[in-house]
């Protein structure tokens, strides 16, 4: 929602699944769009009510909004509208891809569940110049880790660690690897120790992975527990361990990544942020990537609500829309030159260090 605010080229994708992680707040019309692992289908555009054309049909019904209309019928209109441009851009992708060698996938395998949706990821990206994108998410998903009973651990790590390996290559021959950010997260940690069962119930903290070709790799951050037992100030009933990281890092850092840098911007996205220290806790992109335009020692000691480099009580403006990339003087405005003339031209960002930075957001859930 804030890279569209301001002025970036934005798309939050689901494959095959429920869309809420990536919703956004409606007032930005912004919304949460779905990818499927299945072949393109054509619409039938046979009518059983006569000659009419069907899709033009149910545009027609479902493209306008009364002053009557009820909230219900609202609802299932937008989600109607939304569905119908989807399917527009899927069949301009499909015949795209027909039409350009350069976009067809047919060497990309994707035998797995897993590895069809990294697929279905990997083409989309590809075809982000047709979607006219410069700022990606992406949310796949893998289940069958509640391991109450058994453990199938291996089975799931060998699809997961065979699904990466086939998309990391993938974007590497698209050349975009090192625009990518890839976060495994799941609902919840495990216990450390088993239960009567042999498995391992809920717990609390865990350990994440983000990969990427600019990420500042090799490394554990957080702090990993001195001991792994009751001894430890971290253990709390049967093996679950209290988290010292909060993900309002990791996100705080990401979101420095793909373009936002002011705080109010910041709390909006990562609303908990405030509940940590800045300089001891929260990351900016300098601590995850090699790449990065937030410093972190040079800017968590200081609010700078609009991101502009200026500490907000030395700033005289202090909505400055660092987005854009211009230059700002010491009290955070506009330095403009005396002889430019005054524009009323569309402001766009300024090109970031990536040409498309996208997230991808492996969720291994229950």
């Amino acid at each position: 929602d804030m890279l569209r605010k301001d002025g970036y080229q934005t798309a939050a994708t689901t494959v095959d699944g429920q869309n809420t992680f990536n919703k956004g707040v409606p007032q930005y019309s912004n919304p949460a769009w779905t990818v499927s692992t299945r072949n393109f289908e054509l619409f039938d555009y046979k009518s059983s009510v006569g000659a009419t054309d069907m899709l033009n049909l149910i545009q027609e019904l479902n493209g306008y909004s009364e002053v009557d209309n009820n909230i219900f019928s609202d609802t299932w209109t937008s989600t109607v509208s939304q569905a119908l441009f989807e399917y527009e851009t899927a069949k301009e992708i499909d015949e795209a891809i027909s039409s350009n060698s350069a976009y067809n996938m047919d060497h990309y395998n994707g035998n797995t569940p897993l590895g069809s949706e990294f697929r279905a990821v990997a083409q989309n990206m590809i075809m982000r110049d047709i979607r006219k994108v410069d700022r990606d998410m992406y949310y796949v998903d893998q289940g069958g880790y509640d391991m109450h009973r058994e453990d199938e651990l291996d089975i799931n790590f060998s699809e997961l660690n065979g699904a990466l390996s086939d998309f990391v290559t993938e974007l590497q021959r698209q050349g975009i690897w090192d625009d990518t950010a890839i976060v495994i997260s799941s609902d919840f940690g495990r216990t450390l120790t088993p239960n009567s069962d042999g498995g391992t119930d809920h717990a609390w903290g865990g350990n994440y992975l983000l990969l990427g070709g600019g990420v500042k790799g090799g490394r554990i951050l957080g702090t990993y527990p001195e001991e792994l037992t009751d001894a430890s100030d971290l253990w709390v009933r049967r093996g679950r361990l209290i988290p010292t990281l909060p993900w309002d890092a990791v996100w705080s850092g990401i979101a420095n990544w793909m373009g936002v840098k002011g705080d109010v911007d910041l709390d909006f996205i990562v609303p908990n942020r405030r509940s940590f220290d800045k300089c001891s806790v929260l990351f900016t992109d300098e601590d995850l990537f090699d790449t990065f335009s937030v410093p972190h020692d040079a800017t968590c000691a200081v609010e700078d609500g609009d991101g502009d480099g200026v500490p907000d009580d030395l700033d005289s403006c202090p909505d400055t829309e660092y987005w854009t990339g211009a230059a700002v003087d010491s009290l955070g405005c506009a330095a403009a030159s005396p002889t430019d003339a005054p524009t009323d031209a569309a402001v766009t960002p300024a090109p970031g260090p990536m040409a498309v930075a996208s997230v991808l957001d492996v969720d291994s859930h229950i």
